[in-house]
């Protein structure tokens, strides 16, 4: 909740409608309080696209999840050698398809 806040006091303060600096603190401090005191104030008060991670369903095991928005940056420098075991077999290609079968059932 607090980065969530937080972003939303910088993008007020951005647009002209609060000054910076301890105008900014003290709104933030004040809205902290007030979503302490009652916790539905933080959804309804905060605009969806100020918010980086969110409650999700549990999984189909009751497991709790949450939701995360944002963005990945992925550097790619040349290729890399595959490993080769003893017996011939292509060790890092059968790790890695081991790996993605295993994020496609998270």
């Amino acid at each position: 909740m607090l980065d969530a806040a937080a972003r939303m006091v910088v993008s007020i303060a951005r647009s002209g409608g609060i000054r910076t600096g301890r105008q900014c603190a003290l709104v933030l401090s004040s809205f902290i309080e007030e979503a302490r005191r009652d916790s539905a104030i933080e959804t309804e008060a905060i605009p969806e696209n100020y918010w980086l991670v969110r409650p999700a369903p549990p999984d189909s095991n009751g497991v709790e999840r949450v939701r995360l928005k944002g963005a990945v940056v992925v550097h790619i420098s040349g290729r890399r050698t595959p490993e080769v075991s003893p017996s011939g077999d292509d060790t890092s290609d059968a790790a890695a398809q081991k790996q993605l079968s295993t994020d496609r059932r998270a």
